[in-house]
């Protein structure tokens, strides 16, 4: 038996020389080493929301860990990366490193599954700070509740009729990371902490006056906490948000009857009453196709424009049947005569013949409609000749088939207007969009006013699709703007009094945008994950700066 010693500091060349020929010679008359065997995942893959604790933000109140294919994402701003597991005494530890993150610096990750696999928990660490979570495994949708349950009454007559559970909104995009589909609602709604309102919980057990929910309904709403509930229409009747409280402080049960609860109609499908004519005004008609139960469609219908000249309008005002998304009326631009009064399935903006880009001569977001009155001495204008194109986006989820059917109203303005609206559309960023499979990244754009004069801002909003997490904008002078969550329903800024937009100044804006982290990924023709770009589909995004104003 002999051993090797290997010189630290200089050696002579004869013993240098030596070194590799001994070290060769040990290797072949060594037994093979034997592999470190594979540690595999003691548990299945998936999504664990964080419960307690906290892992990049503590403001954070909706994060999770996403376990997919292989890799580890962290919600609030660690990109997709490969993880290892070590083997310890009280099981495998998930370990994952980042270079980078959105809160800056290095992120290494140390969790282990509980053992029931439901649970995930360990801890971050960052430059300078050690932070601690739990996480609970996202819970795949339950039996729908009892239709005869007070929940159940909630769920349908109210989060179902009311059209919160469409795929865009709190259906499977889950908007705001809540999703309020029958069999869904109840467990993101109970003892879950409240994306818009930190510290809050969206629904209190026994503290209607403390639930998120209640305060959302009825409006009742700090600035930073977002718009009222639903968001476009009038408010819930008064008897569906007692209903909700009532619930609530009863201990928000998910089964049986509350003592005492409001009773609100039958539902059913009502289709709505046409509304009449403007005097001396326009009325457009949307008279698409009936659409099955549990079937979605966006199309665009053309149609003449009934008016030879340019008209001034002071007031638009749209009524639709139950079941819509957003309706709008858009003027054609193409060269070639469009084919009229033919329901164009999948025609996505009215865009085969649209200008992109282009104001909306009226329009609605999900709801029964709107209306919407200019201020003293301002009109909008109706052009004369050419073609409309009535694009609806419908979705039925009532057991009985309806009808894609929207009535747009244009109310003209007496005498002249002394000023003009028109659009703000800023395409600065949006067609650079590109974001890897289960990442997070933010595009931001700048609109500068280069008209040579100021300009009067009626309203300022943003346009995003599905994996839009958040819109931002602000003044020239860092001054925010407005931050809207919801892509579906983005609120935007109104000005009263009218705000000048000097010429040079500018507005900044940004968008957050997800493909895989918290939101679908985005999947190409062969079902892989795919890049996130520029599209005109809601599976696609977009990040536009919208708005009115008057020049002058």
């Amino acid at each position: 038996m002999w051993s090797l010693v290997l010189p630290r500091r200089r050696v002579r060349d004869a013993t240098r020389r030596a070194v590799p020929a001994i070290a060769a010679l040990f290797v072949l008359t060594s037994p093979p080493a034997t592999a470190r065997p594979r540690v595999p995942l003691p548990c299945a893959e998936g999504r664990f929301d964080v419960v307690s604790g906290s892992i990049m933000d503590r403001t954070v109140s909706d994060d999770a860990i996403v376990i997919q294919a292989g890799h580890v994402t962290v919600a609030s701003g660690c990109g997709t990366t490969s993880f290892s597991l070590r083997r310890t005494k009280a099981g495998p530890v998930l370990r994952a490193r980042w270079k980078h993150c959105l809160a800056g610096g290095a992120v290494r990750l140390r969790a282990s599954f509980t053992s029931d696999c439901d649970g995930l928990q360990g801890r971050v660490l960052q430059p300078k700070r050690r932070l601690v979570f739990q996480a609970r495994r996202e819970r795949a949708a339950q039996k729908p509740p009892d239709s005869s349950s007070t929940f159940g009454v909630i769920s349908q007559q109210i989060f179902v009729h009311r059209g919160c559970t469409v795929a865009a909104c709190h259906g499977e995009s889950r908007s705001a990371g809540l999703d309020l589909r029958p069999g869904a609602a109840y467990e993101y709604l109970v003892n879950v902490r409240a994306t818009g309102a930190p510290g809050s919980l969206r629904v209190a057990p026994g503290h209607a006056s403390e639930s998120f929910l209640s305060r959302k309904v009825r409006g009742q709403l700090a600035p930073t906490e977002g718009a009222r509930m639903p968001l476009v229409g009038d408010p819930l009747p008064v008897l569906e948000r007692d209903l909700i409280d009532v619930w609530i402080d009863a201990g928000a049960p998910e089964t049986g009857t509350v003592s005492g609860a409001p009773t609100l109609d039958p539902l059913g499908y009502q289709p709505a009453a046409a509304p009449p004519v403007p005097p001396g005004g326009i009325q457009l008609v949307l008279d698409g196709p009936m659409l099955e139960p549990g079937r979605e469609t966006e199309g665009c219908l053309w149609v003449p424009a009934p008016n030879a000249s340019d008209l001034f309008v002071s007031r638009t005002s749209v009524v639709s049947n139950p079941g819509t998304h957003h309706v709008a009326a858009w003027r054609y631009t193409a060269s070639a005569t469009p084919q009229v009064g033919v329901w164009r399935a999948g025609d996505i903006a009215c865009l085969s013949g649209a200008q992109f880009g282009a104001a909306a001569l009226a329009g609605a977001g999900m709801g029964k409609g709107t209306d919407t009155a200019l201020p003293p001495g301002i009109a909008s204008v109706l052009p004369g000749g050419g073609y409309f194109g009535l694009n609806a986006h419908f979705y039925n989820e009532f057991d009985v088939p309806i009808q894609v059917k929207v009535w747009f109203n244009f109310y003209l303005y007496d005498n002249t207007p002394v000023h003009i609206v028109d659009g703000l559309t800023s395409l600065d960023t949006t067609f650079g969009i590109n974001v890897p499979p289960f990442t997070q990244l933010i595009r931001r754009g700048r609109y500068v006013n280069t008209r040579g004069a100021p300009v009067h801002m009626l309203h300022v909003s943003g346009h995003m699709h599905k994996r839009g997490l958040r819109f931002s904008a602000w003044q020239s002078d860092g001054t925010k703007l407005f931050d809207d969550y919801d892509w579906s329903h983005p609120t935007g800024r109104d000005f009263d009094p009218l705000w000048v937009l000097a010429p040079g100044d500018w507005i900044d804006y940004e968008c957050l945008h997800d493909n895989g982290v918290t939101r679908p990924v985005r999947l190409d023709a062969t079902g892989r994950p795919a890049p996130l770009r520029f599209g005109i589909s809601a599976e696609d995004e977009m990040c536009i700066l919208t708005g009115s104003f008057y020049p002058g």
